[in-house]
């Protein structure tokens, strides 16, 4: 299976997004997020390798009482010849010091390709199948700007279906 550490965010950006993939699921655009079983989050490094879990979690642990990070939401895009839609997420040198941080205590090769550090692109999903050009702009005509978001939980989780396996709540 799949394991991926992830940032979750605060109450009220986390219902935000999830109105987002409820409108995307009613719409039948895409139900995938929606019924994906898992918090809203930004993956900061996803493997196929669940070997990794435990010196994933360790690091996860490691960082316990942390902050958490300030971070900006959208606008929303499409990964280029996909059906996947996001919404950019910026925290700035901090967020990609904190991904850089889990991926030294993995090898590299055992990280999927768009999640190593230099080839990540920071985003929250809210679209990963269907008409890609109607959720594209439903999701822009529901998030039309960028909004301060926070990071409150790092997280390990295996995957499909999601399970968490350990996790920490960051500092205010």
């Amino acid at each position: 299976m799949a394991i991926a550490v992830s940032l979750l965010f605060d109450p009220e950006v986390d219902g935000a997004v999830r109105r987002v993939w409820q409108a995307l699921a009613d719409s039948g655009i895409c139900s995938a997020m929606d019924n994906l079983g898992y918090a809203p989050h930004v993956s900061l490094i996803v493997s196929d390798d669940d070997d990794l879990a435990t010196s994933l979690s360790g690091a996860i642990d490691a960082m316990a009482g942390e902050r958490g990070l300030d971070l900006s939401l959208g606008p929303a895009r499409q990964f280029p010849d996909t059906s996947i839609v996001w919404l950019a997420c910026d925290g700035g040198a901090a967020l990609f010091d904190l991904q850089q941080r889990i991926a030294d205590v993995v090898p590299v090769d055992r990280i999927r390709p768009h999640y190593r550090p230099g080839q990540w692109t920071p985003h929250v999903t809210v679209e990963m199948a269907g008409d890609a050009a109607e959720g594209l702009r439903l999701a822009n005509q529901l998030w039309p700007e960028v909004r301060k978001a926070r990071s409150v939980r790092l997280e390990l989780a295996q995957f499909m279906p999601v399970r968490p396996l350990s996790g920490v709540d960051l500092a205010d």
